[in-house]
């Protein structure tokens, strides 16, 4: 299955396809993709929110993904790829967010062209939970957020250098 570059080369067929391999689709099909930009666009990559409609009614079928694509600029996208971002970040649904403490979107697909740094993530579209402003919030939400983080390290601390994840011992 190739790598969509942007949402043009989302088609319907292609997504259907990625949502069944998923598991997330048995007989519908996509009939509609309505792409939006989520923020700005980045050094890094590209986000964008898919509204999608079925041509039959499906319980695990997402209404929206968010689709994470790598960056447009071809000297970026290089660059980025370079440094092992792109692999890192899907490695990361692939390997660490079943396990990880925090509630974490759901992967449908994640994939990376080696040879052209292409990639895409269609994650869970998790909108609809509160999100707190990079600023801070209040008092209780961010010792909520140091306790969630906190929960992450692993038994006695984290040590210089380590990836272990508590969960991927």
């Amino acid at each position: 299955m190739g790598v969509p570059a942007d949402t043009d080369e989302i088609t319907y067929e292609w997504l259907t396809a990625a949502l069944r391999q998923a598991g997330a689709l048995d007989q519908a099909r996509v009939t509609s993709i309505q792409p939006a930009p989520i923020g700005q666009l980045g050094f890094t990559g590209q986000i964008r929110r898919l509204q999608i409609s079925y041509d039959k009614p499906e319980p695990c079928a997402p209404r929206s993904l968010v689709a994470k694509f790598s960056a447009t600029h071809p000297e970026a996208r290089a660059a980025v790829h370079s440094l092992g971002f792109y692999e890192r970040e899907i490695g990361f649904y692939r390997q660490l967010a079943a396990d990880c403490p925090v509630r974490t979107p759901r992967c449908y697909f994640g994939e990376v062209q080696m040879d052209s740094g292409a990639s895409l993530l269609l994650l869970e579209d998790l909108s609809w939970m509160h999100n707190l402003d990079s600023a801070g919030g209040s008092v209780d939400e961010s010792e909520l957020v140091i306790r969630e983080l906190g929960s992450c390290m692993p038994p006695g601390g984290a040590t210089p250098g380590s990836t272990t994840f508590r969960g991927s011992e």
